[in-house]
């Protein structure tokens, strides 16, 4: 469709005229994809990058260089679409999580389903607490793949120590959705908590997060922690330190 030919159309049928009268929700995903490519009028091209992508979805997850191979699209209308899906991503947190109060492992995971639920890599964040268990330091200890990732105990731990974090809560993602911990999630956590003890710096959770919600270790009882849920299990770090009764 040509500007000319698009400007001959009455304005209900325009995105920019629809989204100034009736607001965003009534748009459809083309129309609002046309708009952040820069016009209504990119709406057939906008149609076509849905498609060829598997929708919005597909959009967010489709890197920089799959997004220019696509027809139509160049490095720049490619950053248009990913900053606007990223701007997108950071409005859904609630807040910001630097200086929230922690009480329960929901109060942190809700937000990092949202944040980390839709990354392609497993990555290993950390977070510092104050005595007051209010988050004042955060760093992201290791990236790996899309299915695993090694994560060194000194770069958990070193951050933590240096600004006179009183306690820490550790948090990673599963890109497939998976919520239960493997083997290998649950060795991390026993290191964690050993080491954190030995610091002084107590393991308050370590968290699993996906796109499809949250697991914390400390919710099902398996570590020592004034976050944990009544629980008849054994805790982790009770594995390491003495039989489960």
């Amino acid at each position: 469709m040509s500007r000319t030919e698009f400007l001959l159309r009455p304005d209900s049928d325009r995105p920019r005229e629809r989204l100034m009268f009736l607001g965003p929700e009534q748009l459809s995903d083309e129309e609002l994809l046309a708009l952040v490519l820069g016009s209504g009028a990119a709406t057939p091209l906008a149609r076509r990058l849905l498609d060829v992508s598997g929708g919005p979805q597909g959009l967010r997850r489709a890197g920089q260089k799959a997004l220019c191979a696509l027809s139509g699209v160049g490095p720049a209308k490619a950053c248009q679409i990913k900053a606007a899906l990223e701007l997108g991503r950071r409005a859904l947190a609630p807040e910001p999580l630097l200086g929230r109060h922690i009480r329960a492992p929901a109060d942190i995971a809700s937000v990092l389903s949202v944040e980390l639920g839709l990354l392609e890599q497993e990555a290993v964040h950390v977070f510092g607490l104050d005595a007051r268990h209010r988050i004042r330091h955060r760093h992201v200890a290791a990236v790996g793949q899309v299915d695993r990732v090694v994560v060194s105990l000194s770069d958990v731990f070193r951050p933590l120590v240096r600004e006179g974090m009183a306690a820490v809560i550790v948090a990673h993602n599963h890109p497939s959705g998976e919520l239960s911990p493997s083997e290998a999630d649950e060795h991390l956590t026993l290191q964690l908590a050993q080491t954190a003890t030995m610091l002084s710096i107590p393991l308050l959770d370590h968290v699993i997060v996906s796109r499809t919600g949250y697991y914390s270790f400390a919710d099902h009882g398996l570590l020592s922690s004034p976050l944990a849920l009544p629980s008849g299990k054994c805790s982790l770090v009770s594995d390491a330190e003495r039989p489960c009764p």
